[in-house]
């Protein structure tokens, strides 16, 4: 039950340092789920010293994320619009719907705690949200299976991409669940967190590369499932800049 009522309430209070800055937190990060829908949402108060004063508490970007576009639907009702649908986008945290590997049809997006690609060899279990609440990402994990073939998709973040991937599969045999795949990941900016020029070692770019099949023997249910699977792949540097 407490396990229950951790993930469906989602309550914490406490501190957070974003940009230096400390403040003191209360935030209620209910999670929902119907069916296969799952959906987090993140409804924070970040304030420097008064809880009770809208004028003290964190702005994202400069945006008060509880405005709503109030003041400004008389005069200008198509920036309050706008403004109401950012402030309602930052409270999602993350959608979910579907299991990778089972469904034909699965999709993550928002601020994620596991991003995977294929059976993980080149991505497992990656995170899009460290920075989280400083700095909020649109992450995105999907997969389409069709009768011949499918791919998935997955990126850090759609507004600001840094680190993409894709897997293209396809069905070899008529009428068999095998398939046989090739997939791809790049890290576009890894010298992004070094506290040195990137250029000064040559602003690589991660490229992983691999080839995958896979076989269910036993579709997963609710109790158990067996699959086999085998997985190759070698990762390579691609320098942008030379560099001594």
């Amino acid at each position: 039950f407490v396990t229950w009522l951790k993930e469906a309430l989602g309550f914490e209070i406490g501190s957070v340092t974003i940009d230096s800055t400390t403040y003191s937190k209360a935030v209620i990060q209910p999670v929902f789920k119907i069916g296969k829908l799952k959906m987090g949402l993140y409804l924070p108060i970040i304030y420097t010293s008064n809880l009770f004063d809208s004028d003290d508490w964190y702005h994202p970007a400069g945006n008060d994320e509880w405005s709503f576009g109030s003041g400004q639907w008389k005069n200008t009702p198509g920036e309050a619009a706008l403004d109401a649908l950012q402030d309602l986008a930052l409270k999602i945290r993350f959608i979910e719907y579907g299991r990778q590997l089972e469904d034909p049809f699965y999709l993550k997006v928002g601020n994620l705690n596991t991003m995977t690609l294929g059976h993980g060899l080149l991505m497992r279990n990656y995170a899009n949200d460290q920075d989280f609440p400083a700095v909020r990402r649109i992450g995105l994990n999907m997969g389409v299976t069709g009768e011949k073939t499918g791919f998935e998709l997955v990126t850090n973040d759609l507004a600001d991409p840094s680190v993409a991937g894709g897997r293209l599969f396809f069905f070899p045999i008529k009428d068999s669940p095998f398939s046989l795949g090739v997939q791809g990941v790049a890290d576009f900016f890894p010298a992004r967190e070094l506290d040195t020029d990137p250029s000064l070692i040559g602003d690589p770019i991660f490229l992983g590369l691999g080839l995958d099949m896979d076989l269910p023997i036993i579709r997963r249910n609710a109790l158990f499932g067996i699959r086999w699977f085998a997985e190759g792949a070698a990762m390579m540097p691609y320098i942008r800049d030379s560099f001594g």
